[in-house]
């Protein structure tokens, strides 16, 4: 399978597997998830002619970069384990690593590295580097292996012995791949947006981030602060790279590949800012520029509405700037009728919407796409979702397996936060 699938499955395991119960609980097995599923395929070597490769590496690297800097933020984590317990039992873990890393970039694809002897020398490696993320990177490593029996190729899994195992049922980048993908990234979003929810609103007075965040600096606190000075990054960025539907349409024109593999990695380290919190200086972009959602740029809309909700969600949670009190979720409240009735209806009045979409041949800057990523931002998403997704058509309305699934998480924790708070 691609790159993106093996990090979603792996997230997924390694939040079912650790069932994390504090913030850096969360993050510890989404950093052990990430590298356990992407480090199996360190010995591709298509990285060193193909710029996609490259691209995605160099994203993948990013977003790795980015949990263990919030990991270190937040604290009691993976990097305050490392920091605590640095000396030689570290180090000779740190050099094993990369030494084992070294040896599986140099063997053949499919071989060492998705080997039996590969989990256990990595898996060791990691026990002595890292013991709480050891359960997570061990279950996202497994799920790689595992999910990659599927492929027709086959893998070494008793490397070094030349025998190669598979179950024989598809190939890497085919349909089945991004089915696959969808599923996991769908587990991912409710799965971290239940357990970060839970684990924020029960950590929330013992938290060194939160209290740090909550401290006040010049008559405001430094949560405020930090999204105002992310919110201008994004702001400058997006704008400075305001020249998408030119280049997208030159590189389709002159069937420029470079051009779209440039203008694909452009638009990851965009999403890269939107995600930690540059949503709003990107929506104004986008307003500025009269941008409305369109079939082409509706993911932008959807990641940038997902960003906004998110922050909201955790500034009310951790600055409570409306006095409210959180508690446990009282389920035999009359008012969460009314909300899961609200939901079903617009959830039906969506799939309905879509299946129509999906036999309508319309512009790519129809009002029609506008609508149903409203339908979505709503609470129409889960409707969407499989009607795309399982659909055999290509091309449009692919904003509904991807941005709808960040907008249907986010919205799973403001509903969370509601119902604590005893709103809805």
């Amino acid at each position: 399978m691609q790159g993106k699938t093996h990090i979603t499955l792996g997230i997924a395991t390694g939040i079912l597997v650790m069932q994390p119960q504090s913030v850096p609980e969360v993050m510890i097995a989404t950093i052990g998830g990430v590298l356990g599923g992407t480090l199996p395929d360190i010995d591709i070597k298509k990285a060193d002619t193909d710029r996609e490769y490259i691209y995605d590496g160099i994203v993948d690297s990013i977003a790795v970069a980015v949990l263990i800097i919030l990991d270190a933020l937040i604290g009691n984590g993976a990097c305050q384990y490392v920091y605590d317990n640095w000396g030689p039992v570290v180090w000779c873990a740190m050099a094993a690593l990369i030494v084992l890393a070294i040896i599986g970039f140099s063997t053949s694809h499919r071989s060492f590295t998705h080997s039996f002897l590969a989990i256990g020398l990595f898996g060791a490696s990691m026990y002595f580097l890292c013991r709480p993320a050891f359960v997570p990177f061990v279950s996202g490593y497994a799920s790689h292996i595992l999910i990659d029996l599927l492929n027709k190729k086959g893998m070494k899994l008793l490397f070094p012995l030349k025998k190669r195992f598979s179950f024989n049922l598809c190939y890497a980048d085919q349909s089945a791949n991004e089915v696959f993908f969808s599923l996991f990234l769908g587990c991912d979003m409710v799965l971290v947006s239940v357990y970060f929810l839970k684990a924020l609103v029960q950590s929330i007075e013992t938290s060194q981030f939160a209290a740090l965040m909550r401290d006040s600096f010049c008559g405001t606190n430094w949560l405020y602060i930090y999204l105002v000075i992310i919110n201008l990054i994004s702001l400058i960025a997006w704008q400075l790279s305001w020249r998408y539907s030119y280049r997208e349409w030159m590189a389709e024109e002159n069937s420029d590949k470079d051009m779209e593999k440039r203008l694909d990695f452009e638009t990851w380290l965009l999403n890269i800012l939107v995600f930690v919190g540059g949503g709003l200086g990107a929506i104004l972009i986008l307003i500025i520029h009269r941008n409305r959602p369109a079939e082409y740029n509706s993911n932008r809309w959807a990641f940038c509405y997902a960003s906004v909700v998110f922050w909201a969600t955790v500034i009310s949670v951790i600055c409570n700037p409306l006095g409210l009190v959180i508690g446990d979720i009282c389920w035999t409240d009359e008012r969460h009728l009314y909300i899961a009735i609200y939901l079903a209806v617009i959830n039906l009045i969506s799939l309905i919407s879509f299946l129509v979409a999906r036999n309508t041949k319309v512009d790519e800057y129809s009002y029609l796409h506008t609508f149903l990523i409203f339908l979505g931002a709503i609470g129409g998403t889960f409707g969407a979702i499989p009607v795309v997704a399982l659909s055999k058509k290509k091309g449009s309305y692919y904003y509904a397996v991807s941005g709808f699934y960040l907008m249907m998480a986010v919205q799973i924790m403001l509903i969370g936060y509601l119902m604590m708070c005893g709103i809805i």
